[in-house]
């Protein structure tokens, strides 16, 4: 007998890991009418401190963005992992509280909206909006948690910066450009 699997973000997983988003997100923002996109957080803060000089709390991110324009109807759906507020340095701090609706009390969430986030991974599909998908999505994070390094390793933009070039930038404030520049120079 063949036992029933899911697949999401190039993984096969069995069909009784399947959760409901809700058990381990909260709901940020619902697509309706006026916003195309769905947008959840984890309940759960996590903590990275294997390297010592890159410590800090972060939550997971899942967002779901409809795009409908130029005859395409497809769905993105993307994880994020998102540096707390606490954990940023004191610049970054400065950027997101300025950008904040309120200051003082900065959340997760403004640090996401101001785009201090790392793609973990990232899919789409054709046509709207799939609960679903989320699910499968929600299902499958803590996996990809666990084998964070290995998502973090990899280029987050044409330049070749990897996920810790920029996790280094947003918490000790080192410049992710150079980072990967010299990199770059160091390997000719």
């Amino acid at each position: 007998m063949e036992k029933k699997t899911f697949d999401i973000f190039n993984m096969s997983c069995p069909i009784d890991q399947l959760v409901d988003i809700e058990t381990k997100f909260e709901l940020l923002r619902s697509m309706d009418a006026y916003d195309d996109t769905e947008l959840y957080v984890s309940k759960e803060t996590f903590k990275h401190n294997l390297d010592e000089d890159l410590k800090f709390d972060y939550k997971y991110f899942i967002e779901a963005y409809h795009y409908t324009e130029e005859g395409e109807n497809r769905t993105y759906y993307t994880l994020y992992l998102v540096p707390m507020f606490n954990s940023l340095s004191d610049k970054r701090k400065n950027d997101v509280a300025e950008n904040a609706g309120d200051p003082e009390n900065a959340t997760a969430e403004d640090v996401f909206d101001y785009g201090i986030q790392i793609v973990m991974d990232r899919t789409n599909f054709d046509g709207e909006y799939d609960k679903s998908i989320m699910d499968k999505v929600a299902s499958v994070f803590e996996t990809i948690d666990r084998l964070k390094g290995f998502y973090l390793d990899k280029a987050q933009n044409r330049l070749g910066s990897t996920g810790w070039d920029m996790l280094d930038d947003y918490i000790n404030g080192n410049d992710f450009l150079k980072a990967t520049l010299d990199r770059y120079d160091s390997s000719k």
